[in-house]
């Protein structure tokens, strides 16, 4: 329960104690909130194919991707070690190969983030301590293969961007539940969000930086969900959650309803997989602490005037 006067971190650790999903599954999950998905959504899911095409939400790797340096995180270095020019290997019959090398952090460009990915106060998911859990040889307990065969569901893109403003929201706009709820109502039945969905939000942040450039896309500020829709996307028993933009990492906290840029929640709170889909990101906390609209942006002409994003 937020109450008035509270700090930013007294804030995060109440809300993150009311929606814990830690221990929900028992002590030894590995999965957390992935087990909203069941054979049943997964058949659903299949049933609502209509064309069949197939579309992809990656961003591509190379040196001219979009990670700065920071944190030790660089574009991924592609080295040839063979091609059918290779002096030193002879094949037999007139036969040719090629081979290759990529050299790259982790998180570089595409990926879904493991559950070991981030820690709460020295614990990691489920309680874990955090140092048990991933050592130099990495997460034994909830690296992301232990979940590889369950990212199968029915999945909702709410195109926040075009529905709340004119395709692509700017640096700092806080989305809120309510934002959501009208981005739904916009869109029809087919974006309502059920138990056990994975759920896309574009912001348009991503088009943008395919347009401009990278810049400080990975890392700087960026539109995304505000701390309000914890309580949202909890309630909703969602699989996972994910948006178009990388995720900003510093910035201000003025009060419990204005997160600005923040730090990555490291809460046990909604969204409990902390995953990438594609270029689509979510943090353990299942939202973003972004910069709270305390004034009506005025490019957008905002159609749903939420009383918490403009007071």
């Amino acid at each position: 329960m937020i109450v008035e006067g509270m700090s930013a971190a007294e804030a995060v650790a109440s809300e993150a104690e009311r929606v814990s999903n830690w221990r929900r599954w028992g002590d030894t999950d590995v999965l957390g909130t992935l087990n909203f998905i069941d054979a049943s959504k997964r058949q659903a899911a299949a049933e609502a194919v209509r064309s069949g095409e197939s579309l992809s939400l990656s961003i591509e790797f190379g040196l001219d991707g979009p990670q700065t340096g920071d944190l030790g995180r660089f574009n991924p270095v592609h080295t040839m070690t063979l091609t059918d020019g290779t002096p030193t290997i002879k094949f037999p019959h007139g036969f040719g190969a090629a081979d290759d090398v990529i050299m790259m952090p982790m998180q570089s460009a595409t990926h879904w983030d493991g559950l070991g990915h981030i820690f709460d106060r020295g614990r990691a998911w489920n309680g874990r301590a955090a140092a048990e859990v991933v050592t130099v040889a990495g997460d034994q307990t909830t690296g992301i293969e232990r979940v590889s065969h369950a990212f199968v569901s029915h999945g909702v893109l709410l195109d926040v961007g075009r529905a709340i403003g004119n395709g692509e929201l700017p640096d700092g706009f806080a989305i809120t539940s309510g934002h959501l709820e009208n981005t739904i109502a916009e869109q029809g039945p087919s974006a309502a969000v059920e138990r056990g969905d994975i759920v896309l939000v574009r912001t348009g942040k991503l088009s943008r930086c395919r347009r401009e450039g990278w810049g400080t896309y990975a890392g700087g500020a960026a539109p995304g969900l505000s701390f309000e829709t914890i309580g949202w996307i909890h309630s909703r028993e969602i699989a996972a959650l994910a948006t178009d933009t990388w995720g900003p990492r510093s910035g201000r906290t003025s009060s419990p309803t204005r997160f600005s840029r923040g730090t990555r929640s490291s809460s046990p709170t909604s969204v409990s997989t902390s995953v990438r889909c594609s270029s689509w990101i979510v943090w353990p906390c299942g939202a973003r602490r972004t910069e709270d609209m305390t004034f009506c942006w005025s490019p957008l002409r905002c159609r749903w005037r939420a009383e918490s994003a403009h007071r």
